[in-house]
């Protein structure tokens, strides 16, 4: 004798399941989404403050920088983005900062400065620290066990390049020289930074004794010279938080303030106070 309910179909439900499993309307689906309007529906009202509202609208502004490589100033884009309502560093790191602040590509340079310095009736400039030079020679050269070598070891060696006596660094060339000590020919003489955030695979670099460091300085065009730069300028020196002199972060615009002695005073002062 059949177990079948008449009218239904022959298979048994399984044991937990309901026979008639329920379907939701798209609309139910729609009704019972959170934060999603049912059709038909009217808009929900914004609520939010006015201020609130300006907030969103407002977009945010940059502060374009450029830093030569070997330079780290990433600590100091986050402190300045972190203290500065509604601004922001965009940043590259290309071999020739002050041409790109020239060319108006940047709004400041943080670079190392030649021996002969800027043109200081153009452009501002604060004196950041001095570098540590370097050599890098070929991973099994006799150099690779010492932790300082001195220039006068060098005597016998070929040196591929070495920072020019104008302290002009060209960061390509050493990049080029690099890749033939790594075949095992000659030394490079360079700020270590730079040797350290450029090196090649078999090579390895030194501290140098005997050979002036390079001056790494915050620059920028004294035409353009503004508060929102007076503040970044200020955090790249270790300017604390709560300073009084942190313009933006007191409401501030970020525009040239008074006559602009501000800023003259600034960077026409400061000298390297860090080795690196």
């Amino acid at each position: 004798m059949s177990n079948r309910t008449p009218g239904r179909p022959g298979r048994t439900p399984a044991r937990g399941r309901s026979a008639t499993p329920s379907r939701r309307t798209t609309e139910q689906r729609r009704r019972d989404t959170p934060g999603r309007p049912a059709a038909g529906a009217a808009p929900r009202r914004d609520t939010s403050s006015g201020e609130e509202a300006a907030s969103r609208g407002r977009g945010t502004s940059y502060l374009k920088v450029v830093f030569s490589p070997g330079v780290v100033p990433g600590k100091w884009f986050a402190r300045f983005d972190g203290r500065t309502p509604g601004w922001t560093v965009a940043a590259a790191e290309v071999d020739r900062p002050l041409e790109a602040v020239d060319a108006g590509l940047a709004d400041v340079a943080i670079m190392r400065l030649p021996h002969a310095d800027v043109d200081t009736d153009v452009h501002h400039r604060v004196l950041l620290y001095t570098e540590t030079p370097g050599v890098a020679a070929p991973a099994d050269h006799p150099v690779a066990v010492l932790d300082t070598v001195d220039v006068a070891d060098l005597a016998d060696e070929t040196v591929l390049y070495e920072t020019p006596p104008d302290g002009d660094v060209d960061c390509a060339a050493v990049r080029g020289h690099l890749d033939v000590v790594a075949a095992n020919v000659g030394v490079v003489v360079a700020p270590r930074p730079l040797l350290r955030a450029v090196n090649r695979r078999g090579v390895v670099h030194r501290d140098l004794d005997g050979v002036p460091g390079t001056r790494v300085a915050v620059v920028w065009r004294v035409e353009d010279d503004s508060a929102v730069i007076q503040d970044f300028v200020g955090v790249c020196r270790g300017r604390g938080e709560g300073s009084t002199r942190q313009t933006l972060a007191r409401g501030g615009d970020g525009s040239r303030g008074g006559d602009g002695s501000r800023g003259g005073r600034a960077s026409r002062g400061g000298s390297g106070r860090r080795s690196r």
